[in-house]
């Protein structure tokens, strides 16, 4: 067994990546259905998870999850003090990140958080990559429903009396708002920040993992549609990163959720 003295430089080697692990899990934890004790839990976690990024004197993990807990508590502020809506969730990310972008370029920080921004390129793969994902993630969610019959998602509940026209508009909207949040989240700032800390193909599985956790409540919900999301995060990451920016993972969630929003709409009807 490796001695107390050896294992000591490892643990510290691994306290910057294990805290801003720990942080990104957080992110996901679905605080918007309100318990307390969930809530509670989640920030308690993030205040350590920092403490211990701070210990560690790695600037990355620091910023990391400092990022990190002003996107935990725009998101605790939104299910508890505005009550939680369905335009709760995207806009208190968007503010969240808006403003560690806005801080991090007021402190002049050498890792400037616009890489998270950058639009990328094409590469001859990427059509048929991001094509790929819509059409499987939509195929999936439909053997997912035909098998389990679950109830009108919260976005068709209730609006049976609207037109399905308005109803798919509303959605497209809803999919433009909600997929800039999501990719600058989840491909954006952690995927971006993770690399530094962990690597490429940790970080990418990290990130999907974070982002199958964050669709527990979600539609399709539970852990099957965790694990569905979980393996779409994964190829939006693989997406991202080939195409070293942001756009192209973008419109591949903006099709997908369009497509689930109208699925949504007239299968469960």
């Amino acid at each position: 067994m490796p001695s107390d003295e050896a294992i000591a430089p490892r643990l510290r080697t691994a306290l910057p990546g294990l805290a801003a692990g720990a942080a990104a899990l957080l992110v996901g934890v679905p605080v918007t259905a309100g318990s307390p004790i969930v809530s509670l839990v989640v920030a308690a976690g993030a205040v350590l998870a920092t403490a211990v990024a701070v210990a560690s004197g790695s600037a990355p993990a620091v910023r990391t999850t400092l990022l990190a807990d002003l996107v935990v508590a725009f998101a605790l502020t939104g299910a508890h003090v505005l009550n939680g809506t369905v335009l709760i969730w995207p806009v208190t990310v968007l503010l969240a990140l808006g403003v560690g972008h806005l801080v991090n370029r007021r402190c002049r920080a050498p890792h400037p958080t616009g890489q998270w921004l950058r639009r990328g390129r094409t590469t001859r793969e990427l059509p048929w990559l991001m094509a790929a994902t819509v059409v499987l993630s939509t195929a999936a969610l439909v053997t997912w429903a035909r098998l389990v019959h679950p109830a009108p998602p919260p976005f068709v509940d209730g609006a049976r009396d609207r037109s399905p026209l308005l109803l798919l508009a509303v959605i497209v909207g809803f999919a433009v708002v909600n997929g800039i949040a999501e990719e600058f989240l989840y491909r954006g700032f952690l995927l971006t920040e993770l690399r530094t800390l962990l690597g490429t193909a940790p970080a990418v599985v990290l990130q999907a993992v974070v982002f199958g956790v964050a669709h527990l409540s979600g539609f399709p919900s539970g852990w099957p549609g965790a694990a569905m999301a979980a393996a779409w995060g994964i190829v939006l990451g693989v997406i991202r990163v080939r195409s070293e920016g942001i756009l192209a993972a973008w419109v591949a969630h903006l099709i997908a959720d369009s497509a689930i929003g109208a699925i949504g709409v007239f299968l469960l009807f």
